[in-house]
């Protein structure tokens, strides 16, 4: 199995998705890469069998291209959270919450959308990024 280093999040995230499926990670031969883009290259040359990638990354979007395909795919996880001082009131958070899901609305919006590389922001998963931590754990 060929992943990212350990400290890496999209490896975390593939860890327990794995556990979740019954896989025993610590009797698994693991490959750890710098970089995620490295996982096509080991794969593609035998280095490895299986891989962990990041659904939304480049690396994902060209599987295919590579010859390689997904065996699995794991339930959408929160990411790229948006964190905010705890000073703000909750009537700056509400605020905050509106402007970023309204941006799509304006070319302006969609400009700053396009320049983050996102089609606009999820401000109602809030528990499901809670509860993410969690699950990373078990």
């Amino acid at each position: 199995m060929v992943l990212p280093n350990p400290a890496a999040y999209m490896t975390r995230l593939c860890t327990a998705e794995l556990r979740d499926q019954g896989v025993d990670m610590t009797k698994e031969n693991i490959v750890r890469v710098k970089e995620q883009d490295a996982i096509p290259f080991y794969l593609s040359n035998r280095f490895g069998d299986v891989g962990g990638v990041a659904s939304y990354s480049g690396v994902a979007r060209g599987l295919e291209k590579s010859g390689l395909r997904v065996l699995h795919q794991s339930r959408p996880q929160p990411y790229f959270p948006l964190v905010a001082k705890r000073t703000f009131t909750a009537a700056q958070m509400q605020a905050i919450r509106r402007a970023l899901a309204t941006l799509p609305d304006t070319a302006d919006g969609q400009a700053v959308l396009r320049s983050v590389g996102t089609q606009g922001f999820d401000t109602g998963t809030e528990q499901r990024l809670r509860d993410l931590l969690e699950w990373l754990e078990r």
